[in-house]
């Protein structure tokens, strides 16, 4: 999101187009994003997932099925504790910014008037993507995540 404008402010003619001004931020000229947005999938499609980054925490919406994930990053770095039900206001404000943010051409396909179009679950066929890592003892499929996690040192990351 924001290498183009790092790249052109570099350059001496700043284009931002959806970053923001990282040289700025850094010598204390700009001020830095109060939300982060990631997509994937096409808007319109069950395939469609948007997440919301702003401060500690981390919201995801997904089309297929209408279904939502919260996190909080701090205190939850790894993903691993659902927060949906126990912080129904942060969720309705980082649903609220999610789709202020599809109100733009091609993204305005996820919506259906003002909110996410409501599309049903369908299962797709499960495609497993695993990094086996010998080095690391990683030979085969945890059955849960948490199986590996402590084993791992992910403050050298």
């Amino acid at each position: 999101t924001d290498l183009f404008g790092i790249a052109t402010t570099a350059a001496g003619a700043q284009e931002l187009r959806d970053g923001v001004d990282v040289l700025g931020i850094l010598n204390g000229d700009a001020a830095p994003r109060d939300y982060l947005f990631g997509l994937y999938g096409t808007p319109g499609t069950r395939q469609f997932k948007i997440m919301v980054r702003h401060g500690d925490w981390k919201y995801i919406y997904f089309a297929n099925g209408n279904q939502a994930q919260l996190f909080n990053l701090k205190d939850d770095p790894h993903e691993l504790t659902q927060l949906v039900e126990a912080h129904p206001e942060i969720v309705r404000q980082l649903h609220q910014a999610a789709v202020a943010y599809c109100r733009r051409i091609n993204l305005d396909r996820a919506l259906d008037g003002d909110d996410f179009l409501r599309l049903p679950f369908e299962a797709r066929p499960l495609r497993r993507i695993h990094q086996f890592a010998a080095s690391r003892g990683v030979t085969g499929f945890p059955d849960h995540p948490r199986d590996v996690l402590d084993d791992w040192n992910f403050g050298n990351l």
